[in-house]
Order: C-alpha cells, then sequence, then structure tokens
C-alpha cells in the first residue's frame, strides 16, 4: 500500500479552531481542480472536473497567508505521531470543492503533486465530508491510463492521509455535504 491515514492527527479543539479560520478565509476560484490540461485518460468515464476554491499558504517555506502560523503546527502533529522529521515544506495549500454533481463515483482528474520522487503529499481533512480522496495504482511514470484504484479515503475531520508525491491521485466532489475542505502539504521527510 502507497498511503496512509492517520486518525484524530490534531487535538478536536485545534481542528475546531482551524475550521473556523478557513471559513473566514479569502479563497480564489479556479476553473480546474487539478490544472493538468489535456493530460487525462479520455476513455476513463469517471473522469469529471470541477473548479474549486484555493488559499494559498506558503511556498518553499515562505508564507504568503496569514493562515500560515495556524496551519504549520498540522506538521508538528504528525512528526509527533510518526516520529518522522519533516525536512522541508515544499507548499502547504488550502482547497476547497463545493457540492457538485450527483454522482459519488466521479472523480476531477488524477494528477500528481510534484513529478520527482523523495516528496510526499499530505492531505489534512478540515471537516467532516464526502468527496473522497481517490489513490490510484500507478505512479507519474506508469502513465495515466488504465488506472486501478488503490483507496479511498474519506474526509474525517482532523485526519490526514500520505503518499508519494509522484503517485496519482484524485479529489472528488461531496454530492451530499455543501463542500470539502483540505490543506494539502508538500513535504519533504528526513529519512
Amino acid at each position: 500500500m502507497n498511503y496512509s491515514v492517520f486518525e484524530n492527527l490534531v487535538p478536536e479543539s485545534y481542528s475546531d479552531d482551524l475550521l473556523q479560520k478557513f471559513e473566514h478565509a479569502q479563497w480564489q476560484w479556479t476553473p480546474s481542480s487539478s490544472d493538468v490540461g489535456e493530460n487525462f485518460d479520455k476513455n476513463d468515464q469517471k473522469i469529471r472536473d470541477s473548479s474549486q476554491f484555493v488559499h494559498a499558504i506558503s511556498g518553499y517555506n515562505a508564507p504568503v497567508s496569514p493562515l500560515y502560523d495556524a496551519v504549520f503546527p498540522i506538521v508538528w502533529f504528525f512528526e509527533k505521531e510518526t516520529g518522522v522529521k519533516v525536512k522541508n515544506v515544499i507548499r502547504i495549500k488550502a482547497n476547497c470543492l463545493p457540492r457538485d454533481g450527483d454522482n459519488p463515483d466521479k472523480y476531477n482528474p488524477p494528477h500528481v503533486d510534484v513529478f520527482n520522487p523523495g516528496f510526499f503529499s499530505m492531505v489534512y481533512y478540515l471537516e467532516d465530508s464526502d468527496g473522497d480522496t481517490i489513490i490510484f495504482d500507478k505512479f507519474i511514470q506508469d502513465g495515466f491510463t488504465d488506472l486501478g484504484i488503490q483507496g479511498r479515503v474519506s474526509p474525517k475531520k482532523g485526519s490526514a492521509v500520505m503518499f508519494p508525491s509522484h503517485l496519482l491521485h484524485a479529489s472528488s466532489c461531496p454530492v451530499i455535504n455543501k463542500r470539502r475542505m483540505v490543506v494539502n502539504f508538500i513535504l519533504e521527510l528526513d529519512q
């Protein structure tokens, strides 16, 4: 298995505070959830690209949002939970997918966060929602056709999923809840 789920990574009171901060944050609308252009399997009938809202938090350890100081402790909670030291935080951003459609089997275009091995993506869930994170069975160098799903992770407030950043994955839009809010980290671990 190429991913790990961390249940209750962040204490409830802290996750409540984070959710409240993001409910009042400034978001930027983007027309695509994955920004992969035409680089996806056109024969996969489950793919449906949706728009999303994004809140940039940091790039290469440089804060770009007033929420940086509130979000960064998630990295420390991860280190405490796993005993693994984070060497670098490459990027942090929040994504908000609004309810879109009525088919829970649809997902946004599979993509990777970083093309090179050695980096890890961690998706932290700001709230309970439907709109699973889909983890596929191929890395980017294996191509993006004939993908099999190796796992689905449902958003659970205060929890996170981690996987290699060059592993194909996708978000999916909620069909029951009004939104799916996550914080996406790209990390370099001290292995």
